[in-house]
């Protein structure tokens, strides 16, 4: 995220054309590496074919004014050939029908090599994981307090998008206590690249299991990421309100017994809650901190101060509107964000015209 600027785009872009940051995303087109995603016509001048070629190597088709690519994450519509966004894994199969070789050119910074936290403008952020109506939103209610309703607002009782609250956790021990953002993921399987996309930018994560339903496919799936992501983990098992009192005690003991057949879940806390009644919310925010507590952070390097660069965030969600235009979902990483500000994004960039928060309000 760089700084607001009084010049116009034009000057921006003059001036971005020349920086660091841009060397970093030309490609290379001598050893025919490209990044996440290239313009159709780089991935042409990287192979030294003409974009039409390059256009039936992807198998596009023309037809009503546009141009249709049948990419693997799915069918994209464009309206010229200067347009088109091509994803590494579909340049990686064109490269494939022409007889050409590439590699990936990593561009984006590891979101790992952050600094720790200050806890003033920056909090650290948690995500919930979990298989579908296994109260991961009930849960994120009971966090933020009485009041919240979040789980009435859902179209069908469905989770559809990535949302974020910032809450305190701590107990009423002030010195402990800490803002934390959790992050809220579907449950459905349909959303599979949702869960995955909260998992990779979290410091941690809650699994939420219903201690009626117990283990499903998503939650062996959420449980699978912990490794691959270097995820710390507290596992929350929802609904126990909901079990006979004659034999809870005993239905819990054996969810947990087979949570932890799991290996990545091995040793890691089992908190049951339920948040209707407000049971074991304090038990598990204090968790939280005991987890962030541990949590090792590599040593921060101090940007220079001639790159003015004051934001670093990643991108949860993208739409676009007719009336509003385009938005886009940020979870701030490092720094702040402000209106007027530039904003580069792998090799997209832009400029802010306007910030709402969390709650909706216009900042």
């Amino acid at each position: 995220i760089f700084p607001a600027s009084p010049h116009p785009a034009s000057y921006f872009s003059k001036r971005f054309a020349n920086s660091s940051r841009a060397q970093t995303l030309k490609y290379d087109y001598e050893k025919k590496s490209v990044p996440s995603y290239i313009g159709l016509r780089d991935l042409a001048k990287t192979f030294d074919k003409s974009p039409k070629d390059v256009f039936k190597a992807l198998g596009g088709i023309k037809g009503r004014r546009k141009f249709h690519f049948p990419f693997i994450r799915g069918n994209y519509s464009f309206p010229n050939l200067s347009s088109v966004i091509i994803p590494f894994e579909d340049a990686f199969k064109a490269s494939k029908r022409l007889g050409e070789k590439i590699t990936y050119q990593e561009v984006e910074p590891s979101l790992r090599n952050r600094r720790k936290p200050n806890g003033n403008d920056e909090a650290f952020s948690v995500v919930l994981l979990g298989h579908f109506n296994h109260g991961k939103t009930t849960l994120l209610d009971g966090l933020i307090g009485p009041g919240s309703r979040i789980v009435d607002t859902e179209l069908d009782g469905i989770t559809q998008e990535v949302r974020t609250r910032t809450i305190k956790v701590g107990g009423c021990d002030l010195s402990c206590s800490m803002d934390v953002t959790v992050l809220d993921t579907p449950g459905q399987d349909i959303f599979h690249r949702m869960r995955s996309g909260g998992a990779s930018v979290a410091d941690m994560a809650i699994i939420v299991v219903s201690a009626v339903d117990g283990i499903c496919q998503q939650t062996g799936e959420c449980v699978g990421w912990l490794d691959d992501m270097g995820l710390k983990a507290v596992v929350a098992l929802t609904k126990t309100d909901l079990l006979p009192e004659k034999d809870r005690d005993k239905k819990i003991k054996n969810l947990i017994d087979e949570l932890y057949e799991f290996v990545s879940l091995d040793g890691v806390p089992v908190i049951p809650v339920s948040a209707p009644i407000k049971y074991g919310l304090d038990d598990l925010k204090n968790e939280i901190v005991k987890v962030f507590s541990r949590l090792e952070f590599p040593t921060y390097e101090k940007q220079n101060d001639s790159i003015k660069c004051y934001a670093k965030a990643s991108v949860l969600d993208f739409v676009r509107s007719p009336r509003k235009g385009s938005r886009i979902s940020l979870l701030v990483h490092d720094g702040k964000i402000e209106v007027g500000s530039y904003f580069v994004c792998g090799i997209a960039w832009g400029y802010i015209r306007s910030i709402i928060d969390e709650e909706g309000r216009e900042k």
